[in-house]
């Protein structure tokens, strides 16, 4: 509101807002009968707001910030005098939220600089909102979690006043930023990318509402007039970490090398002797490489030398499924005959089994199980950037686009290293099915444009269209289309009945490791959104309303398998005494049997 300084209302008085930054006039109008003014639609960021009237001072107040989605009231003050003198007004407090009943934190620029980011995650900040925790509090092993191999975007689940972490919607520039197969985000803006974003809780306005959890509306930084722009490297490695329990000396250290480095750049457009863009055109670009090597250790249980060769001696009896006989004095009137000294004999082994038994390495202590010491390494390479351009054609005709990509390539390996097995081509690592051992290529996208267009001070309208893409192309290790079909050469008949199903089956081992190959591989998607969104603000007397329409086109194509190369599960019951339960039987006896 305009007032005088008994407090009367000012009407008619001109009201300017300018961007100090790039000095473009982002609105005029004037104030109405009593002496109020609404300024709409208008960017993130720091203004000066300017009023004059005739009989008064020109009354000036920089250093005002607006914020994602903040509604703010501010009341100036005319001084009676001449037009010609300016009443300067700056270091304003920060401005309340008074106009809206939505509950969320901004996290501006500066906290996104102070703060100390593991990994450069920005959703870690978005848990300093009331109501929200996380990120890494997903129940383990769920796809959400972010802690299996086959989600390439760890790191971005978070909970919000008890809802679910797929219950969250995660804008761009406004724009749907959402990969709705598993829920969460598409593309992670770099924070260098990131002008400041705002997690709404609760009492959304009906344009950004839609799920039931936080909505994490993130705007991205754009040019000034001046050139702006940074580079950085973090380094993190294993040089000064302590080695695990298990990890003793003799046996390699668990190498750890994370790189992450890129730049940033910002400012006015400008082509030498073509075209000078400031106080107009603006850019900004960005980069962002992330480099990691992980190897970690876990602990296996692999068959002992003896088991290698079919001897169980010291394992628990064993008995032979094949020779049963009727014995009225056992409780379920038949026996088994136990396998003399519990060695199974070669003529009885089961040929792809005896080969795949050969695939377990060595143990790596004495122990009948846990002993084995994998050292399994990860490396992730990952790169991504955006290209940000704003324009103001007239005062009432402003534009800005934005694209944005991300590459990133994870490769996992088995759980044992390559060997040699019989019928096999190639040397080829196995393990468990939940390995997810080989690459994974995952390139997304994400696109706007906005045109914000100014019919009059009180009716403004903005168009955007947004356009996002999400790709995954997973494969297991090893793979290779229409051939050779590993489980079919090993022995199993039909267990790659698919060209996409070439790998060895998955063999479960219950208390041992598997030597099979992973589930749920290979996985082939292709997600698309186009968005068309249309608000027009208007302003009619003491009544601000706000209208429009959000139209959102989903595509999505899906290939995956769960167990296409066949699944055999092996439990000790095949070799255990009739009805003698935990006390006899070997999972591996089952499996070479």
């Amino acid at each position: 509101c305009g007032r005088n300084q008994s407090g009367a209302a000012v009407p008619n008085a001109k009201v300017t807002l300018t961007n100090p930054e790039t000095n473009v006039v982002v609105r005029e109008l004037n104030t109405g009968a009593d002496g109020s003014y609404v300024i709409t639609l208008v960017p993130p960021g720091m203004y000066m707001v300017s009023v004059e009237a005739p009989g008064f001072r020109k009354h000036v107040q920089s250093g005002v910030t607006l914020q994602t989605n903040q509604r703010v009231r501010l009341d100036l003050s005319l001084q009676v005098g001449q037009v010609t003198e300016t009443v300067e007004v700056t270091a304003e407090a920060t401005l309340l939220e008074s106009q809206s009943s939505s509950l969320g934190k901004v996290i501006d620029r500066q906290m996104l600089n102070d703060i100390a980011l593991n990994t450069r995650n920005f959703v870690m900040l978005a848990t300093m909102a009331p109501g929200v925790n996380g990120v890494g509090f997903s129940t383990s092993g769920t796809i959400m979690s972010g802690a299996r191999p086959d989600d390439r975007r760890p790191g971005t689940e978070i909970f919000s006043n008890g809802n679910r972490e797929g219950s969250n919607n995660f804008l761009y520039d406004g724009v749907d930023n959402n990969e709705r197969l598993i829920q969460l985000i598409v593309i992670r803006p770099s924070v260098e990318a990131i002008r400041e974003f705002k997690v709404q809780t609760n009492m959304f306005s009906a344009d950004t509402g839609r799920n039931s959890g936080a909505v994490v509306d993130v705007v991205t930084q754009s040019g000034t007039n001046d050139i702006h722009g940074s580079l950085f490297e973090y380094l993190r490695n294993s040089a000064m970490d302590a080695r695990s329990f298990f990890n003793v000396k003799g046996t390699p250290f668990p190498a750890f090398r994370y790189n992450q480095f890129g730049f940033s750049l910002g400012g006015p457009a400008w082509l030498p002797k073509v075209y000078n863009g400031r106080n107009r055109t603006f850019f900004f670009v960005d980069y962002e490489g992330h480099r990691r090597n992980l190897l970690a250790s876990t602990v296996r249980s692999v068959a002992t030398p003896r088991i290698r060769d079919g001897d169980f001696g010291a394992e628990l009896p064993i008995y032979d499924p094949l020779d049963q006989r009727a014995d009225p004095t056992s409780a379920t009137g038949i026996r088994r005959a136990r396998f003399t000294n519990n060695v199974i004999p070669r003529n009885r082994w089961d040929v792809p089994t005896a080969r795949l038994l050969g695939a377990f390495p060595l143990p790596t202590n004495t122990d009948r199980l846990n002993n084995y010491i994998a050292n399994v390494g990860q490396k992730q390479d990952w790169d991504q950037g955006d290209v940000r351009v704003d324009h103001q054609f007239t005062p009432n005709d402003n534009v800005f686009a934005r694209w944005s990509v991300q590459h990133t390539t994870t490769t996992a390996p088995y759980t044992f290293p390559a060997t040699q097995i019989q019928g096999l081509p190639n040397a080829i690592g196995v393990g468990n099915e939940d390995s997810f051992a080989g690459p994974a290529f995952n390139p997304v996208q994400h696109a706007v444009v906005s045109y914000t267009k100014v019919i009059t001070p009180l009716l403004v309208n903005d168009l955007r269209i947004g356009f996002n893409r999400f790709v995954i192309d997973y494969t297991g290790e090893g793979f290779a289309a229409g051939g050779p079909n590993l489980g079919n050469l090993v022995g199993i008949p039909n267990s790659n009945s698919h060209p996409l199903h070439t790998l060895l089956p998955i063999i479960n081992l219950g208390a041992y490791t598997g030597v099979g190959h992973s589930r749920s591989l290979p996985i082939f998607r292709r997600s698309n959104v186009f968005q068309y969104i249309d608000n027009a603000t208007w302003t009619r007397g003491a009544h601000t309303l706000k209208f429009g329409g959000d139209v959102r086109r989903r595509q999505i194509t899906e290939y995956q398998t769960n167990s296409g190369n066949g699944r055999f599960n092996f439990s000790r019951g095949l070799t255990t005494e009739i009805g003698s339960g935990a006390t006899s039987g070997n999972e591996l006896a089952s499996f070479v049997l």
